[in-house]
């Protein structure tokens, strides 16, 4: 088994879950302010749109792509392919991928296409080039470019 840990800037990472928690205890406190109506932000009227603005910047954190990027890739001896991440872990083998490309205006972004959809990945990791080598040469029909 080879495990490939993606490196994030840990400042990056703490800075996220922060706004989380702060995102978080702000719409608490809207929901309290609104159900008992303590009237915390001192105005008499409805705070309901604030809430809605707050229900969508909670859903969107989660899909902001750092949280659904894998940090660490795990490859079996049977070729099967992991990519752990904090929302979820996808799993292929290398005839699952179609393409790994790479953005030149977002510099160590690489999108991964494969048959059920699309993985972000960041290439800081050691030996990332070996898992590229490995993908071509496990599927010569892999679209490699700009990595």
């Amino acid at each position: 088994m080879k495990i490939y840990k993606i490196f994030f800037a840990k400042f990056i990472l703490i800075c996220f879950f922060l706004m989380f928690i702060v995102i978080t205890i702000f719409g608490i406190t809207l929901v309290v302010d609104q159900v008992f109506g303590f009237n915390l932000f001192g105005t008499d009227q409805p705070l309901w749109p604030m809430l809605i603005f707050w229900l969508f910047a909670i859903i969107g954190f989660w899909y902001l792509p750092e949280i659904s990027a894998p940090f660490e890739i795990m490859v079996s001896d049977n070729s099967r392919i992991e990519f752990r991440g904090f929302r979820k872990t996808t799993v292929l083998f290398p005839q699952d991928i179609k393409s790994l490309k790479g953005n030149f205006y977002l510099q160590g972004i690489i999108l991964l296409k494969h048959s059920k959809g699309d993985i972000l990945l960041f290439s800081q990791a050691d030996n990332f080039h070996e898992f590229i080598a490995f993908l071509k040469n496990s599927n010569p029909n892999i679209e490699i470019s700009g990595c």
